[in-house]
């Protein structure tokens, strides 16, 4: 999830297409029910470039420690704020030490926001008070 209401969902490249559907109908509907905008992506754009993989299928966290670099975090009123200028309009994905967390796509404006009461923000913000390095690594490179 990479807020409250838009997600981006990996799947294996062959069941893309039928995955969104005959123009987007199959997507549509799903976000029609659900109120959660997704984007369907291959899972070969989720895997970093050297494929090193962990036992559930997840990319290694070795990679994303030593090729990621730190964020700045911010929280506000609802709202955890994850800036990282160099990143701007890329998908990233996201680690908290050696551990992927999730895959996120960075704003024009160098930013992702999401709800500080979700459980993902939550274990950001316990990660960053322990002093975990929290890192993204540009999906695909």
């Amino acid at each position: 999830m990479l807020s409250d209401n838009k997600a981006v969902v990996y799947i294996d490249d062959r069941d893309v297409p039928a995955a969104i559907g005959k123009g987007g109908k199959n997507v549509a509907g799903i976000v029609n029910k659900l109120s959660v905008g997704i984007d369907i992506k291959p899972l070969s754009e989720f895997r970093p470039v050297n494929n090193e993989v962990s036992e559930d299928g997840m990319p290694s966290g070795e990679s994303f420690a030593s090729h990621g670099r730190s964020i700045d975090l911010t929280v506000d009123k609802k709202e955890l704020i994850v800036r990282s200028p160099e990143n701007s309009g890329r998908i990233v994905d996201v680690s908290g030490g050696k551990e992927y967390l999730f895959t996120a796509t960075v704003s024009d404006s160098g930013d992702f926001k999401m709800s500080k009461t979700s459980g993902i923000a939550q274990d950001m913000l316990r990660r960053h008070k322990e002093g975990e390095s929290i890192c993204l690594k540009p999906v695909g490179n």
